[in-house]
C-alpha cells in the first residue's frame, strides 16, 4: 500500500515537472506523451491535483499549474532571508560596478539565482532569470558553492560530473582539488567564458552565523567589459559585499 501511494506521488511530480516557460498549458494526450502513461492514469492524477489547486483547467481542455504556486512562492521567498540581508548591498555593487549582480543558493548539487540586478536595459549584458538552475562546476558562483563544501562533497560531485570536468575544467582530480583549495585561499573565483563563451565573472560567498556558506555574490558581464582590470577591482568590491550580507546573517569573521 505505501508503495503504491510513492508510485503516485512519484508520477504526480512528473506531470508536475513537464509544465515549463515553452510549455505553460498542455493538453491530456500530451501530458501523457511526456510521461509515458496511460490517458487513464493521467486523468485521474490530474483531477486530484486539480481538486487541490495544484493544477487548473481551461474551458478548452488544456491544463496549466494552479494558483496555489504563488502561494509556495511567497512562503519560500520569505524563507531566503539572504535575500532581502543582500538587496541594498547588491544594488550598491550594481551600481559602482555598472554591470549585472547575481545572487545564487545551492540546491541539489546545483546553483540556482535567487536575485538578479541589472544595469540598464539597453546595453549588452549577461541575463541569468531568477530560478534558473546552473552547474556548480562552470562559473566563478558554481565554484565558490563548491570550494566552500567539505572536501568529501568535492569528490563526489567529481565522480558525478567527471567527464564534463576533465573536458571544460580541470583534467583530473587532483588539479580540480587544487582549483577548488586556490578559491579557499582567495575568497573568491573569477571565471571567463565558462559557460557562455564572451561572458566573464567574479563571485564571493556568503556565510551565515555558523560559518556556513549559504550563497555567492557574482558580479558578471561580457568580457569587451569585464577587462582584468576591473576584475581586481571587482574583486574587493565583492568580498567586502559579501562579507557585509553575511555580517547581516549574523557571521562573524575572526
Amino acid at each position: 500500500m505505501a508503495g503504491e501511494s510513492i508510485r503516485a506521488i512519484e508520477r504526480a511530480f512528473n506531470i508536475l515537472d513537464v509544465f515549463s516557460d515553452e510549455a505553460p498549458t498542455l493538453s491530456l494526450s500530451e501530458i501523457s506523451t511526456l510521461v509515458d502513461l496511460p490517458m487513464t492514469t493521467v486523468f485521474r492524477i490530474l483531477q486530484t491535483l486539480e481538486n487541490r489547486g495544484v493544477v487548473s483547467k481551461s474551458n478548452d481542455g488544456m491544463y496549466q499549474l494552479g494558483l496555489v504556486f504563488l502561494k509556495y512562492e511567497r512562503v519560500l521567498i520569505k524563507s531566503l532571508n539572504i535575500r532581502n540581508q543582500a538587496r541594498e548591498v547588491m544594488q550598491e555593487l550594481r551600481d559602482k560596478s555598472q554591470e549585472t549582480v547575481n545572487l545564487y543558493i545551492e540546491r541539489g548539487m546545483k546553483r540556482v539565482c535567487i536575485a538578479n540586478l541589472e544595469y540598464g536595459t539597453s546595453r549588452l549584458s549577461y541575463k541569468v532569470a531568477i530560478g534558473d538552475v546552473l552547474p556548480l562546476h562552470l562559473g566563478a558562483s558554481g565554484k565558490v558553492i563548491l570550494a566552500n563544501k567539505p572536501q568529501g562533497y568535492w569528490q563526489s560531485y567529481y565522480e558525478k560530473y567527471q567527464e564534463d570536468i576533465n573536458l571544460r575544467v580541470a583534467p583530473n582530480y587532483k588539479k580540480f582539488k587544487m582549483l577548488l583549495e586556490k578559491i579557499m585561499a582567495d575568497g573568491y573565483a573569477v571565471s571567463a567564458g565558462e559557460r557562455e563563451p564572451g561572458i566573464n565573472s567574479v563571485s564571493a560567498p556568503i556565510k551565515n552565523h555558523e560559518g556556513m556558506l549559504i550563497g555567492a555574490l557574482t558580479i558578471t558581464g561580457p568580457n569587451i567589459r569585464i577587462s582584468n582590470a576591473r576584475v581586481e577591482s571587482f574583486k574587493k568590491m565583492l568580498v567586502e559585499g559579501a562579507r557585509e550580507i553575511s555580517a547581516n546573517m549574523g557571521f562573524v569573521d575572526e
